[in-house]
């Protein structure tokens, strides 16, 4: 962590998030009803907006508070990371999260965010399934994209794997941890000025509900499945990317941790397209201190198409080492 940027804290952003004034923990039955179809949860008095107009809308950030660490371990307890979304290149966050697990650096008490790819490793990470075993059903997953054809296809061969490797409490275990929450974009329809909405969620109600949100959060039309949108929750959305990019964690964080896979070269286009601010990103490939065995282009066609075993491995050992630098 020596010799890097700082990273912004936890704030609340006002088109994310609600107050729950009592605080008190309150689970809607699913799909209940619109006003409470998108509600998440309300650990730490925090919940997400949610479809109906039925609560008043936090209207500006709140200051993040600002505390010194007296020691190691209370400096790690301050931390939350956040995952970008990355299509195929699940791989790097992988090793970036078993690196981060090993040091201690990620806990359960740790609070986590992610949009597409970025909820998977969230997911992989509250699952206790051992890394080396979700490294294997990647491969699994990648061979079968590559023999039998990956467009329209990756929405059914993942959630082949994800039900066949993650447990069946995985929505007891996510909901159970510091704070973990995926990133998802709801479509407006009407709306011509805002047709995107940033939505946020941190509440699972079973294993299907999960899964269901990770594709949500990693709907990229015609690539992922026919149809240009999913419904989740009774609501049309697609991918995280263009409105969660660096989806906040939700918990109790004062400094946020941003990962991505995406190459620092490529980060300018995406910092001009206002998805991200480049030197606000903390772990990637390509910066400074970093891996480099990947280029820009090569990562670029590794995110959209299948590969080897031996790429899956790389992108691994890339992810460990950039973790281990940073």
């Amino acid at each position: 962590m020596q010799g890097h940027r700082s990273v912004s804290g936890c704030a609340n952003r006002s088109t994310l998030f609600l107050r729950n004034v009592s605080k008190a923990r309150h689970v809607p039955p699913p799909y209940a009803s619109r006003e409470v179809q998108l509600r998440v949860s309300s650990r730490a008095g925090v919940v997400c907006r949610v479809a109906g107009k039925a609560d008043p809308i936090v209207t500006g950030d709140a200051p993040p508070t600002v505390a010194v660490p007296t020691s190691k371990a209370d400096a790690i307890s301050t931390l939350g990371y956040s995952f970008s979304p990355a299509a195929l290149l699940l791989p790097y966050h992988i090793g970036v999260a078993e690196e981060l697990t090993l040091q201690g650096l990620i806990t359960e008490s740790t609070p986590l965010a992610g949009s597409s790819a970025g909820f998977i490793v969230v997911v992989c990470i509250a699952s206790g399934v051992p890394f080396n075993q979700v490294v294997a059903r990647i491969k699994d997953l990648m061979q079968d994209l590559r023999e039998n054809g990956y467009v329209g296809r990756v929405q059914a061969v993942m959630r082949r794997v994800l039900v066949d490797m993650l447990p069946d409490d995985i929505h007891v275990r996510l909901n159970s941890r510091a704070c973990c929450s995926c990133g998802i974009t709801r479509l407006k329809f009407g709306d011509n000025l805002n047709p995107l909405e940033a939505l946020e969620i941190a509440e699972f109600f079973s294993k299907s509900d999960v899964i269901a949100a990770i594709e949500a959060s990693g709907w990229v039309p015609i690539w992922i499945a026919p149809g240009m949108f999913v419904r989740f929750r009774g609501e049309p959305c697609v991918d995280g990317f263009p409105t969660q990019f660096f989806p906040t964690p939700m918990g109790k964080c004062e400094t946020v941790v941003r990962v991505t896979p995406t190459h620092a070269a490529a980060l300018g286009g995406l910092e001009a397209a206002g998805l991200v601010k480049a030197d606000e990103v903390d772990i990637c490939p390509g910066g400074p201190g970093y891996s480099s065995r990947f280029s820009a282009l090569k990562l670029s066609s590794c995110a959209l198409a299948p590969y080897d075993d031996k790429t899956v491995d790389d992108l691994v050992a890339m992810g460990r080492e950039d973790a281990a630098v940073w």
